[in-house]
């Protein structure tokens, strides 16, 4: 059985990584540029969303990202959430209200509206990347991923969350030009 590192340790570790990711991304106002595959990165981060979380507490999105369980939001990038810990709801315009557990992804569509929360018994773990352009327009609307099914129980894979560290790491330490053509 192979060991794993304590929560509290991956927890500290993955905030040194999130919170100076966040601070690379939002001063280079959250856009890396790809124009030779025809994409942009829209926003990432990563939140643990307690136990306390109520529709009450402060929201832990980034400024324009907001929304509440009651009204739900539309976004117009292509989003994945990951859920490595914990468990709560999410919804879609396009999909029923289903329960999330630990160790599942789902996907949130450009222009499809949905809400999603952690449940307010154990919070949750997240960690989520959004993208925009061509190719994701290319993507979301091929046969690959489906409104309809947008949640995927992935299972526990400790390199999802080292891709998701990586992810931070390059956008901390990389030029983001958000004037690029």
């Amino acid at each position: 059985m192979k060991n794993k590192q304590p929560f509290s340790s991956v927890a500290s570790s993955n905030a040194t990584q999130i919170e100076g990711a966040r601070r690379s991304v939002n001063d280079q106002n959250g856009v890396l540029r790809c124009h030779d595959v025809g994409l942009a990165q829209d926003a990432i981060d990563a939140s643990q969303l307690g136990g306390h979380f109520t529709d009450a507490t402060p929201n832990e999105h980034p400024e324009g990202y907001f929304f509440n369980w009651n009204t739900g939001r539309v976004l117009d990038g292509l989003y994945f959430v990951y859920i490595s810990r914990g468990e709560g709801l999410f919804e879609s315009e396009r999909s029923a209200v289903e329960r999330i557990g630990p160790h599942t992804c789902f996907v949130l569509f450009p222009g499809v509206w949905h809400q999603y929360r952690p449940d307010v018994r154990c919070g949750w773990e997240e960690y989520w990347v959004g993208v925009k352009g061509l190719l994701v327009e290319q993507l979301s609307s091929g046969p690959f991923f489906n409104p309809a099914q947008p949640v995927f129980h992935v299972g526990e894979h400790e390199s999802l969350l080292a891709l998701f560290g990586q992810l931070f790491a390059t956008l901390r330490t990389s030029r983001i030009n958000p004037n690029a053509p």
